[in-house]
C-alpha cells in the first residue's frame, strides 16, 4: 500500500489483531480515493481487493475504497466502494474456513477472554 499518504482505522476484531480501514497511500499517482486495506500482525498492511482477489473473489472492475467493519473471527468483512458501472455500493465480503483472515494465536486470545469474563464475574459478585 506504500509508505506514504494517509491511512484511517476504521474497525478491528478480536482485540485488535485485525484492523481493516481506507489507505490514501497512492494519492502521489493520481489516485484520488482511498483504497481499503486489512492489516493483522502477521500480514501487516495489505491491499483488501488483492487479499480477497488471491482468494478466489472476483472484483473485476471494483475499487474497494474503504473497509468499515470486520467480524471478530475475521470471516466477514463489510465496505464501500465504486463497481464496474462508477456506482457508488456497499459490498460484503464472506470468506470461511481456510479464506478466512488468518488470526494470530486465535485458542490463547480466546482463554483470554474467559478469562476476563471470569474476572469479570468475579468482581460483580464482590461489588454486591
Amino acid at each position: 500500500m506504500g509508505t506514504s499518504g494517509a491511512s484511517a482505522l476504521t474497525t478491528s476484531g478480536l482485540f485488535g489483531t485485525m484492523v481493516v480501514g481506507s489507505s490514501a497511500a497512492g494519492i502521489e499517482l493520481g489516485q484520488a480515493d482511498g483504497r481499503a486495506f486489512l492489516w493483522t500482525s502477521d500480514l501487516g498492511m495489505v491491499d483488501l481487493k488483492s487479499f480477497l482477489t488471491s482468494r478466489g473473489a472476483d472484483l473485476t472492475g471494483w475499487t474497494l475504497t474503504g473497509a468499515t467493519g470486520i467480524s471478530a473471527d475475521g470471516t466477514t468483512i463489510v465496505g464501500n466502494g465504486v463497481d464496474a458501472y462508477g456506482r457508488d455500493q456497499a459490498w460484503i465480503a464472506r470468506l470461511s474456513g481456510a479464506t478466512a483472515v488468518p488470526e494470530p494465536a486465535s485458542l490463547a486470545m480466546l482463554a483470554l477472554g474467559g478469562l476476563a469474563a471470569g474476572m469479570a464475574a468475579r468482581r460483580s459478585r464482590r461489588a454486591t
